[in-house]
């Protein structure tokens, strides 16, 4: 490191003077640099730029003194030392300067300037520590100020007490307010009220306890206990410091750090009663719940997996998904299960990877499984879901398993009634036809053929006996006549409803259209009907159900719709038959809920089980004021 030159400004207007003392100061250091000012205006010039470490000033210079000097310095560059160089006689000028702030004062003599180099560096040291001891008292104001504000900052407050049951205070910081609802003066030497009045009756044995065992065995403490407020409110507070022994002759004293956890605490707490409840609702949940962390080892066992595998949890601890389980293949193949590559095809072990892998819920999964039910292996149908959570920052996967065998039995016999039933209602649809035809040909064969024998009679009988018959026997003779011709035009349309032929011989697009223009003629309500002959044809009992159908909306649309058009549609899709029958009628509200159609009589439920029947789908498309369209399909047969 470079040495600092020692930088002195000299004010003499005496050259001579000047030399003696240039001459002392260069034969003391080498390193000093002496700048001279012979006046006043040379001192003024040279002052503010100087950077000097010391002024010499003579006291009589022309046209001012070196209390001028003194006081200009004090101004410019105030610390610098001034010592005042005078001749002899003049002390009492000199102690009036040192009295106003000169460092010292050298009298202008051979003798006495040889001591100015020792003057000079005691007026140094001086200025050195005086410079020390303003840093020093800076830093301690600052430290002060710090700590002041360190501690006027935290969130609790910092104390310092003897080691006494009253725990009586002799430093307590702002946060005391805060903290317990009193000023620090109040607790400062127990004035108004003590620190151990503060702590919960409750607690004050323990916390006394606690801290006289962590000061025997010379170690920090820490604690959790409650207080009592000024407001009377409790809080929570946790306490950390130590027992500090400061002299032997004096008491023992406990210096810590005392902060509010009330909020932590009932946060704390709530999370207690959450995870009881948590607790309560895993345990008393009546589907067998497995938690597995992420190297599938179990972590908790619900009461309903623990009967369903006959394994309590303590002791299920830490096995594998497929130990908890006791899949058959863990037991009967040499390679074990634990999810190995003998059960690559288990849906358990598949979807437990799917979830660890993409950490999302999988639900609803159906697998007929071989597990140990109460430590007996059994064939069931299980669904399971699977969930992903993350605990502690580890991965965890919940199983929850559901036996579902009796319900898939109950679901496999209701299915096989179900398949009863519609057989049963096909079979009913089809004797139901095998009547309307056998009653059709029986009005054909027996009354049709007998009433156009009889109308033939009856014509004969007047042709030939015309001129012999009276006229009120000719007028009933006309009358039987024309009963006869209405009676068979009656049973026609009878036999027509019935089974109409037209059906049987041209297929069921001939015999809708030709029941449309019936129907027109009957209601006076126009029916356009579009579609074509379907080749090939349909099977008998599809024909029936779909011209059995039509009928249905049509009386329908006669009794409810108050409709003014209907459209009837039988389409040839790629892969389905398509029947509509739609109208502008006033229509219906749909329940929105269940989607199920408003039940209007018996005609709907005919329709859907006629529909059924023959594996065709009904669907109603109804609003109020815009008319209702029934849809029938049915997928077409494949060769």
């Amino acid at each position: 490191m470079t040495k600092k030159t020692l930088r002195i400004l000299y004010i003499d207007d005496y050259p001579l003077d000047r030399a003696l003392v240039r001459d002392a100061l260069v034969a003391a250091w080498e390193d000093v640099e002496l700048v001279e000012a012979a006046s006043r205006d040379d001192f003024n010039e040279l002052l503010p730029v100087g950077n000097f470490d010391l002024v010499l000033s003579d006291f009589n210079i022309l046209g001012f003194t070196g209390l001028h000097v003194l006081e200009a310095v004090q101004k410019r560059l105030p610390g610098t030392p001034v010592i005042i160089v005078t001749g002899t006689g003049s002390e009492e000028i000199a102690a009036e300067a040192i009295k106003r702030g000169a460092a010292d004062y050298v009298i202008k003599s051979p003798q006495h300037i040889r001591r100015l180099p020792h003057t000079i560096e005691t007026a140094l040291a001086q200025k050195n520590l005086r410079e020390e001891r303003v840093r020093a008292e800076m830093a301690l104001r600052e430290s002060q100020r710090m700590l002041s504000t360190l501690m006027g900052n935290l969130p609790g407050m910092v104390y310092r007490c003897l080691n006494n049951t009253k725990w009586t205070m002799l430093f307590v910081s702002e946060g005391c307010l805060d903290l317990t609802g009193y000023r620090p003066q109040a607790l400062v030497g127990d004035l108004q009220i003590s620190y151990s009045d503060l702590i919960h009756p409750d607690d004050r044995q323990r916390v006394w306890e606690h801290v006289q065992a962590a000061a025997v065995e010379k170690r920090p403490f820490e604690i959790v206990y409650r207080l009592i407020t000024a407001s009377g409110a409790e809080r929570w507070v946790w306490s950390k410091g130590s027992s500090i022994e400061i002299a032997p002759s004096q008491p023992m004293v406990v210096e810590g750090f005392i902060t509010d956890i009330s909020e932590l605490k009932r946060a704390e707490q709530s999370l207690q009663r959450n995870a009881h409840e948590l607790q309560t609702v895993f345990d008393t949940v009546p589907i067998p719940l497995m938690v597995f962390d992420s190297g599938q080892q179990l972590r908790r066992l619900n009461h309903a997996a623990e009967e369903l595998s006959g394994l309590k949890e303590a002791e299920a601890l830490e096995k594998s998904i497929g130990e908890v389980l006791g899949c058959a293949y863990r037991f009967d193949s040499p390679q074990g299960c634990n999810f190995g590559p003998s059960c690559e095809m288990c849906e358990i072990r598949a979807t437990v990877a799917e979830t660890l892998e993409t950490r999302q819920q999988i639900s609803g999964v159906e697998a007929q499984y071989h597990i140990n039910v109460r430590k007996k292996t059994q064939s069931l149908t299980i669904r399971f879901s699977t969930g992903y959570f993350e605990s502690y920052e580890k991965g965890h996967i919940v199983i929850a398993l559901e036996d579902i065998t009796e319900m898939k039995r109950a679901e496999q016999e209701l299915q096989r009634r179900g398949d009863e039933l519609q057989m049963l209602t096909v079979r009913v649809a089809e004797t139901e036809e095998a009547e309307r035809r056998r009653l059709a040909r029986e009005l054909h064969d027996q009354v049709g053929q007998s009433l156009a024998v009889l109308a033939f009679n009856l014509n004969i009988l007047m042709g030939e006996n015309i001129q012999s018959i009276s006229g009120d026997s000719l007028s009933h003779l006309e009358a039987s006549i024309g009963m006869v011709s209405e009676i068979t035009q009656g049973i026609r349309s009878v036999m027509d409803d019935l089974r109409p032929s037209i059906l049987d011989d041209y297929g069921l697009f001939a015999a809708i259209s030709w029941y449309a223009d019936r129907y027109r003629t009957q209601t006076g309500i126009p029916v356009r009907v579009m579609g074509a002959t379907l080749e090939p044809r349909l099977p008998i009992t599809v024909e029936n159900a779909f011209f059995r159908i039509v009928q249905e909306s049509l009386t329908n649309i006669t009794r409810h719709a108050e409709a003014t058009q209907i459209e009837i549609k039988l389409l040839d899709g790629d892969s389905e038959i398509l029947l509509s029958i739609a109208d502008n009628g006033v229509g219906f509200i749909m329940p929105s809920a269940s989607g199920a159609v408003e039940r209007r009589g018996w005609g709907v439920v005919n329709m859907r089980e006629r529909a059924d029947s023959v594996g065709a789908r009904l669907m109603i498309d109804s609003q109020k004021g815009l008319g209702t369209t029934i849809r029938v399909a049915r997928a077409k047969e494949t060769a």
